[in-house]
């Protein structure tokens, strides 16, 4: 039996819990109905999956690891040259998975804020802002136009071209 990733058990329990049968949720992920009972089975009965808690390979060298990482500074850090140190200076016969493994759980990234660009169409949108012309050339000449005449000044977003209304 094949494993599920994370965001397919959270549509099995979503979808679960809104009444779809196993038979649908089971052909809308393509997997069998036995498949989706077992991982409806263990969320019902809050099953933990034992190797969360088997302790990672590269605990044994943690210190070593730590060393490295200071040493690093504010660079880069990149794992596969961690893993191949790790070989080289203290015989660690782990996998780069597992250091892979253990760095993340150790030194999880920051959040990330989502943002999202949206384009648009050209014509679509346009940002409008009042504008106040004190001093205006008509006929040739400076003139001081009312205090109380505005107009609208809009830049649409595509072209960023310019126009006063």
């Amino acid at each position: 039996m094949g494993r599920l990733d994370t965001e397919a058990r959270m549509t099995i329990k979503v979808l679960s819990s809104r009444g779809t049968t196993t038979r649908d949720i089971a052909r809308l992920l393509g997997v069998t109905e036995g498949m989706v009972r077992y991982y409806l089975e263990r969320m019902h009965s809050s099953a933990v999956d034992g190797r969360s808690r088997q302790a990672f390979r590269a605990e044994a060298v943690a210190e070593a690891i730590e060393t490295w990482r200071a040493a690093q500074e504010d660079g880069p850090i990149n794992l596969a040259a961690l893993h191949h140190w790790l070989v080289g200076e203290h015989d660690y016969v782990g996998s780069l998975r597992s250091v892979q493994r253990y760095w993340a759980r150790r030194y999880p990234a920051p959040r990330v804020r989502a943002r999202r660009r949206v384009e648009m169409p050209a014509g679509v949108q346009a940002q409008v802002d009042w504008a106040h012309f004190p001093c205006v050339m008509v006929n040739g000449s400076e003139r001081e136009l009312l205090a109380l005449l505005l107009a609208l000044h809009m830049v649409l977003s595509f072209s960023r071209k310019a126009v006063v209304v």
